[in-house]
């Protein structure tokens, strides 16, 4: 029997951003350049939307193997499982699969089979966080009672910004991938001589995908 696993952490890169004191003042200097009424920034709030969306990621990789047999004999069977918790909010895949195969021999005649099955979920990522994060802005609250959903969004004339809260988006929708496989064959074989040998293979493979989508009719905190 032979056990490995590995984890490793990941992690997305982090840019110095602007925090509310600094970004109040270049953001009244562009109105005030424009000719333009101030925005009624609120200065209470100081949100780092990169550690909001952001985390450490993991990724882990487990593999359990057996093998044995004689002298006209052998098999393999072998498991593994692979998750990758993402570096943004709402994101993780995880995969499992089993593989096996064996032989054996009687005089001239051989058989074996190879069998493969996994299974892999993929929870997306909604909308595009990634970009959020960098469109808005640190007067704009994670959080907020008064709105519909109770999170924080840009509002015209007070924040504002293109950008979508990405913590509303993972809890208002949730979109997830899943695949099954299955693959083999299955072969014997005559040998006659060693020069003279006829083998007969027979192979099946199936795959098997599901596609979820949900979407909260209405969310809170």
């Amino acid at each position: 029997m032979k056990y490995q696993q590995k984890a490793d952490f990941t992690s997305m890169p982090r840019y110095d951003l602007m925090g509310t004191e600094e970004f109040a003042k270049y953001n009244n200097m562009a109105y005030d350049n424009a000719g333009l009424p101030r925005q009624n920034l609120n200065m209470a709030v100081n949100t780092d939307w990169q550690d909001a969306v952001f985390k450490t990621g993991m990724m882990q990789d487990y593999n359990a193997s057996f093998s044995g047999g004689s002298e006209n004999s052998s098999f393999f069977m072998s498991g593994n499982y692979f998750g990758n918790q993402g570096t943004v909010i709402g994101t993780d895949f995880d995969r499992i699969s089993f593989r096996v195969n064996s032989s054996g021999t009687k005089g001239i005649f051989s058989i074996g089979e190879n069998l493969a099955i996994s299974n892999s979920k993929t929870d997306e990522m909604s909308g595009n966080p990634i970009i959020d994060v960098y469109r808005m802005t640190p007067t704009i609250p994670l959080y907020d009672a008064s709105n519909p959903g109770g999170y924080g969004y840009g509002k015209q004339g007070v924040a504002d910004t293109f950008g979508t809260n990405p913590l509303a988006l993972a809890d208002f929708s949730n979109t997830t991938n899943e695949n099954f496989r299955i693959r083999g064959n299955i072969w014997s074989e005559l040998k006659f001589v060693p020069w003279l040998k006829y083998r007969f293979n027979f192979g099946y493979e199936t795959s098997f995908d599901s596609y979820k989508y949900m979407r909260k009719k209405e969310a809170g905190l």
